[in-house]
């Protein structure tokens, strides 16, 4: 098995919390939800994140456990580039984002992966859902509301469905 550092357990035990599913092992046991799986690259899955706050909000994580965002290797950098690409092009197609937040941030999870987050300038409805970016122009703020699961599976199946189209594996 994996070794799971303390920052790795730290976080796990977080998303265990948050997704409250049950979780498959990978190369690192940071990030391996499965079920908010969206698409996965050589070096890097894509990740619905659960909190949709705003509309397509998703984490892009590496496979293999590295907490220095500059101590990627040149492959797994330019396949993060491919895989923020392909979920821009899923975005773009489905839900007509204004704009894009891209954040590597690891200061509570010590773990490679960066927040990908469209924002609106105006109310999108995806699903009989309508979502609006109370924040735009200013930095993203955690969300206050919840999300129902059957909405979140929607979301999920479209962007899955969505990345398949743009070449990557689901």
């Amino acid at each position: 098995p994996p070794q799971k550092t303390p920052a790795c357990r730290r976080a796990l035990k977080g998303i265990r919390a948050v997704y409250n599913t049950p979780m498959t092992e990978p190369t690192c046991a940071c990030f391996r939800n499965d079920a908010f799986e969206l698409a996965r690259l050589e070096y890097w899955r894509i990740f619905l994140h659960p909190v949709q706050d705003y509309l397509g909000r998703c984490f892009i994580a590496l496979i293999r456990h590295e907490e220095d965002f500059l101590a990627l290797t040149g492959a797994e950098r330019d396949d993060l580039w491919e895989a923020a690409r392909r979920l821009r092009a899923a975005q773009a197609a489905l839900f007509q984002p204004d704009h894009y937040n891209y954040q590597v941030l690891g200061n509570s999870l010590r773990h490679v992966h960066m927040h990908f987050t469209p924002r609106y300038s105006s109310p999108r409805e995806f699903a009989g859902v309508t979502i609006e970016d109370e924040h735009w122009g200013t930095w993203p703020y955690p969300a206050t509301v919840g999300r129902p699961q059957e909405w979140l599976q929607a979301v999920i199946a479209a962007l899955g469905q969505r990345l398949s189209q743009e070449g990557a594996s689901p």
